[in-house]
């Protein structure tokens, strides 16, 4: 007859890893293709990126504080 083995629940970490792995390759496969199939839209998206997402942001903007 057969015994019942001992079966541990899966620890959740392993799940976590592969997922940000998994997402992290499409992103960078995503980018790569953008990059050197469509230039015209990566020139356009960078430009975007560096205008809205590197924008240094004064520290009084934030707080609206007078100084």
């Amino acid at each position: 007859m057969d015994e019942p083995k001992n079966l541990k629940p899966k620890s959740g970490f392993f799940g976590i890893i592969t997922t940000q792995i998994t997402v992290t390759i499409i992103i960078l496969l995503s980018v790569l293709a953008v990059k050197y199939l469509f230039k015209d839209t990566y020139a356009s998206l960078k430009e975007w990126y560096t205008l809205n997402i590197c924008a240094e942001t004064d520290i009084n903007e934030v707080l609206d504080n007078e100084v």
